[in-house]
């Protein structure tokens, strides 16, 4: 057969061609070996700063939880030897007891019940609440900056402690609205708003602490 000029019958093409596919591969795999190198020693070398960036969310996690603790006067219950996940289940199993919605509950029962409990908190303890969690938040993402380049290589971990800077955010915002609230007389509202910021960033913070334990 001609092709292009040359006749492929014959072997010295042939034996071209055969040893031109042979170096195309040998290239191939020599490329995909060097990069799995390359890429193993990069995550070995990023490992002590993977490890740190980890504690580092994890302190923040459960000082939102501690947070959480003392707002709802159950700090005394629990010593620095408490894990983390059993801060966060008192806590959680606290707020529904006050919040989460009971069987039969209409709509309005549930806004009316949860204005209510917010309306419980004093005012100084909301204060602390939100500082304290918002602290928090703040030190999230000054870490988040710090380890930018170990979070780009880990998609769900980044997108967990961006779910945490937005809270951030939806707290900001609450606290330019609450002052109007109140002076309409909505103070119950405005506790409910910086209630619900505070249990979101709760739920946000629960969800990555269990990502960074996930075996």
């Amino acid at each position: 057969m001609d092709l292009f000029g040359i006749d492929w019958s014959d072997g010295w093409a042939g034996n071209i061609t055969a040893e031109a596919l042979g170096l195309a591969g040998g290239i191939l795999v020599t490329y995909l070996v060097a990069e799995r190198v390359v890429r193993w020693r990069l995550t070995q070398e990023r490992r002590p700063a993977r490890q740190r960036l980890m504690e580092r969310l994890s302190s923040h996690i459960r000082g939102i939880s501690a947070t959480w603790l003392a707002a709802l006067g159950m700090s005394d219950s629990y010593d620095l030897g408490t894990s983390t996940a059993d801060l966060e289940k008192a806590v959680q199993t606290e707020l529904d007891s006050r919040f989460a919605p009971s069987p039969g509950i209409t709509l309005d029962g549930l806004v009316a019940r949860n204005l209510a409990a917010a309306g419980a908190f004093p005012n100084e303890t909301l204060s602390r609440l939100y500082r304290g969690v918002l602290q928090e938040l703040e030190r999230v993402s000054r870490t988040a900056d710090r380890f930018a380049v170990i979070l780009q290589e880990d998609g769900a971990l980044h997108g967990l402690v961006a779910d945490l800077e937005y809270c951030a955010d939806s707290m900001a915002l609450t606290l330019t609205t609450n002052p109007l609230l109140e002076r309409l007389g909505l103070g119950d509202s405005a506790k409910l708003g910086v209630t619900t910021d505070c249990k979101l960033a709760f739920d946000r913070a629960a969800a990555l602490r269990a990502h960074i334990e996930k075996p």
